[in-house]
């Protein structure tokens, strides 16, 4: 039986939906993992106002008056190896869609409220908890013969550090799988080439990466502080497909950017039951055309789309 491995810098790291208490931990419901963090980086951000006196050139002091909290995680993908309902997919529908997986896509909607909290050492009590937290942005990526990751940039009305369990009340943790997990190290970006609807594997891809970006901005003051900030509310989102590719001419690269509308499809991985993300509507973004055929190598493009959309491959 596998157990939580959080990665090097924290032993666990897990999430909960507050649901309509912004800002509140709930005491009663199941933390889920955030599978094989490598990377757990909390930010606390204090915003003050300098006090300054009649004739002096520095600031005699420095007041608070607001807080919020950055974060950012780094995960490796995971499957199941038996059965491969593929983990990565709960915390990435849930965060960027307002939606557990299975259900309509919800981009443009109001995102729901998590705490995610890390537990940094087996052997003493020490926890960061984060509350109020909403997603400013997600991304996959890929490279070759190496295992797929992600990453999760949060915006936090508060971040605290401690020795107090965040898990508490009736609340419990998820219990560890019954079987064992694969890293995700295959998978398939598939592109409209020429924009002449015809799809094709692009076999000289070197790495991708494939990003969610959201604008959040920080509005009202907490009635339990006035230096919280009372909700963070979405304001756009952006979809954005990176690619490293090698060309074998300048008319090859030409013909692949295509000035026609294209859709891009990523399958992690490309067999029954992987997941496909389908971008739709994209536009490469502004690049100069290399002089040169050895500057055509590991060459990075990069386009947005208007449209996403994730399936369950049959």
């Amino acid at each position: 039986m596998s157990e939580y491995r959080a990665g090097y810098d924290v032993v666990e790291c897990l999430w909960i939906d507050e649901g309509a208490d912004f800002g509140t931990t709930p005491t009663t419901g199941t933390w889920k993992p955030i599978w094989l963090v490598n990377n757990f980086h909390p930010k606390p951000r204090p915003i003050f106002k300098e006090k300054v006196g009649v004739g002096r050139q520095l600031p005699s002091d420095f007041i608070e008056v607001k807080k919020y909290a950055e974060a950012r995680i780094e995960l490796e993908l995971l499957a199941k190896q038996a059965d491969p309902a593929f983990e990565w997919t709960d915390i990435w529908h849930y965060i960027i869609t307002n939606a557990a997986y299975g259900e309509a896509f919800s981009l443009g909607k109001r995102l729901k409220s998590l705490s995610i909290g890390a537990k940094l050492d087996l052997a003493t009590d020490e926890f960061w908890l984060l509350k109020g937290c909403k997603p400013t942005g997600f991304s996959i990526a890929g490279e070759l013969d190496s295992p797929l990751k992600g990453s999760i940039d949060i915006l936090s009305q508060v971040a605290s550090f401690g020795t107090i369990d965040y898990v508490s009340g009736d609340a419990t943790r998820q219990a560890n799988p019954a079987s064992d997990y694969i890293k995700h190290e295959d998978s398939d970006v598939i592109i409209d080439v020429g924009g002449n609807g015809a799809s094709s594997i692009i076999d000289r891809l070197n790495s991708w990466e494939f990003s969610v970006r959201r604008t959040l901005e920080r509005k009202g003051k907490a009635a339990t502080d006035p230096k919280l900030y009372k909700t963070f509310v979405e304001k756009d989102v952006v979809l954005e497909l990176r690619v490293n590719l090698d060309f074998d001419s300048i008319a090859q690269l030409t013909q692949f950017l295509n000035t026609t509308p294209f859709d891009a499809v990523i399958k992690i991985p490309s067999a029954a039951d992987g997941r496909q993300i389908t971008l739709s509507n994209g536009k490469w973004l502004e690049l100069d055309i290399p002089h040169r055929e050895l500057d055509l190598i590991a060459l990075d493009l990069t386009a947005k789309f208007a449209g996403l959309s994730v399936a369950t491959i049959g």
